[in-house]
């Protein structure tokens, strides 16, 4: 398999894989302990700062995405600088 399509493969499984990995981080404060449950519950700030911790991170993963696409999205195409050739009609 080319480097080239491989990379891209691997990238769109990532790209993929972000809404799932969201959802499962945002999920998780739903299994920290209840109020009735236990006699040390978790704080409402401490979950506030998580959910908002994964909302920044989640953010900054989308941004690292994007760039990377950028950055390997000319190794994509084929010949992005090669001439054209004029010759050829319709």
């Amino acid at each position: 398999m080319d480097r080239r399509t491989y990379r891209r493969r691997r990238l769109m499984d990532l790209s993929r894989m972000l809404p799932v990995l969201g959802g499962l981080l945002l999920a998780v404060p739903l299994m920290w302990p209840q109020r009735a449950e236990s006699p040390d519950p978790m704080p409402m700030s401490t979950v506030l700062i998580y959910v908002f911790s994964v909302w920044l991170l989640l953010i900054l993963l989308a941004l690292f995405f994007g760039l990377a696409v950028r950055r390997w999205a000319h190794h994509w195409i084929d010949a992005p600088h090669a001439p054209v050739d004029d010759a050829e009609g319709p």
